[in-house]
């Protein structure tokens, strides 16, 4: 990830380093403020700021990068010309990019938010998507396979879940959450050893253990940065509850011989159940450091096999039913 791609993203950014000295800031940004480009470079972050909260509320936002890297909540800023206030819903965290700790803010302002926009609370184009597809950058570091894979396994999920939705087996509302959540199901991988994940050969049992920990230490990820989402939006909370079910779950089986818990049939959450089959479509279909590729004909054979066993039935079917119909990696 560059700073150029960050600037990029479809929402008001500014970047800053570790001491809130301003670095970038995109057009949307400076379009959001009224910002004066050679002004802004000559400030901190703090000169959006208004006196309307107490010192020690900005105290906590530093307190919780500082501990956790990460902050977001609702807070009142101005515009640099009219000096109008704005209510802004603000997410920072630290980020390394190009080599250099910086912290990277979104800025969406709530007056300006749209029905859909607030509603659609699985777009990945909401304050809380773009989040979740910037942590799920951490797992895919220096593996340009990774990355894809994520984006791959979302598009599976996204047309699992349409299918569902559409015989009465997951909420209309809930597609988009899924496919949102299903980005971050590997997010645990970031503490997984790069040695153990791309060893061409076997892994021994331990190396084994190491890798089925990325599905708690994912999950636990997930609790801390939902922690510090102080989201004015409660249904927010359900973006972050599937986030969790799809790191933590996504290797969980229909009969209970998954992990790290066990579970079975419809104890896993619909999210986990989802983004299992959509991950292992998409593994199976993949060239990876320790397997060739399967030709699409035998990992529908597999997935078929596999139907009551690993992967939720029903699922299953509908996916066997419209296997040429899936979205394909242009």
């Amino acid at each position: 990830m560059t700073f150029n791609e960050i600037l990029a993203w479809p929402i008001p950014v500014l970047i800053t380093d570790t001491q809130r000295n301003v670095w970038f800031f995109n057009e949307r940004w400076q379009t959001l403020y009224g910002a004066n480009r050679e002004k802004v470079y000559a400030q901190s972050a703090a000169m959006v700021r208004l006196g309307l909260a107490k010192q020690s509320d900005y105290d906590k936002i530093i307190a919780s990068l500082m501990q956790s890297g990460v902050w977001s909540g609702a807070v009142v800023n101005r515009h640099f010309e009219d000096k109008h206030y704005m209510v802004i819903l603000y997410t920072v965290f630290k980020w390394e990019v190009e080599g250099q700790s910086v912290y990277v803010s979104l800025h969406q302002p709530i007056d300006l938010m749209s029905v859909e926009g607030t509603t659609a609370i699985g777009s990945l184009n909401t304050v809380e998507g773009i989040f979740l597809k910037t942590i799920a950058k951490i797992a895919e570091w220096n593996d340009p396979e990774q990355e894809r894979h994520v984006w791959r396994v979302s598009a599976l999920s996204r047309w699992i879940a349409e299918m569902a939705s559409t015989v009465g087996l997951i909420a209309d509302e809930d597609v988009d959450v899924i496919e949102a959540a299903s980005v971050v199901h590997d997010i645990g991988k970031a503490a997984v050893p790069k040695e153990i994940l791309f060893k061409p050969g076997g892994l021994s049992e331990g190396e084994r253990t190491h890798v089925k920990d990325h599905t708690v230490i994912g999950g636990e990820m997930i609790d801390v940065l939902y922690s510090q989402m102080n989201s004015i939006h409660n249904l927010y909370r359900k973006l972050f509850e599937f986030a969790k079910d799809s790191a933590l779950t996504h290797h969980e089986w229909w009969n209970g011989h998954g992990y790290p818990k066990g579970l079975a049939g419809e104890e896993i959450p619909v999210v986990g159940r989802v983004v299992a089959l959509a991950d292992v479509i998409d593994a199976l279909l993949s060239k990876r450091p320790y397997k060739a590729s399967w030709p699409p004909d035998k990992v529908k054979e597999y997935i078929m096999q596999s139907s009551g066993k690993q992967f939720d039935p029903l699922f299953v079917h509908l996916v066997i039913a419209e296997w040429d119909a899936r979205p394909v990696e242009e």
